[in-house]
């Protein structure tokens, strides 16, 4: 009889233990996908359904003009765009910096210098920055996301769940265009 009973009670506890453990590992994978879950959608709201954002800051201009253009001392604008690209994320920065004149303000000629008429630089960085951002009338750049700025600035550091996280790694163009120093756009209105 003795026997009975502590064959009853280990065969009780395995199932209570196998029962207690199952229980445990459906609720801590209940709560991994709604951490998970709670995350992404921090994210997709960030996105508003779009595939690509951008947001951007101007700043005042300084700067001074040369015979071929005009050398910028301060930022001018930074208009930060994040994308969803291969499963992940791309962050890329432009800057007013970026952008080069490449045309003198005369234009040489068969009769002559004749003057080119370049709007004065602060419209031009202007202009650009508004073209940039928002586009135009006609063709608006559908990937600005007003009021922005601060999380596409700082991703993916804010985004960060009780056990997910967005982790930083280097993207390959970006070993790419530390080699070649930096690009140039140009802007020829």
């Amino acid at each position: 009889m003795n026997k009975k009973i502590w064959t009853t009670v280990i065969i009780a506890g395995l199932i209570i233990c196998s029962l207690g453990g199952y229980l445990g590992f459906k609720f801590a994978k209940i709560t991994l996908e709604k951490d998970f879950i709670s995350l992404n959608q921090r994210v997709e709201e960030l996105f508003q359904g779009k595939d690509v954002i951008q947001d951007g800051n101007a700043e005042n201009l300084e700067g001074e003009e040369t015979k071929y253009g005009y050398n910028l001392y301060s930022d001018g604008f930074t208009i930060y765009r994040l994308s969803k690209e291969s499963g992940g994320y791309v962050k890329s920065k432009l800057k007013a910096s970026n952008i080069a004149w490449l045309k003198d303000k005369y234009e040489n000629t068969e009769w002559g210098r004749i003057p080119i008429y370049r709007p004065n630089v602060i419209t031009a960085y202007s202009e650009a920055f508004s073209y940039l951002l928002s586009g135009t009338e006609k063709e608006p750049n559908l990937s600005y996301s007003r009021e922005t700025l601060t999380e596409i600035k700082d991703f993916p550091g804010s985004f960060v769940a009780d056990y997910y996280y967005l982790e930083h790694v280097e993207h390959p163009t970006e070993f790419y265009f530390k080699q070649n120093k930096e690009w140039h756009f140009t802007y020829n209105s």
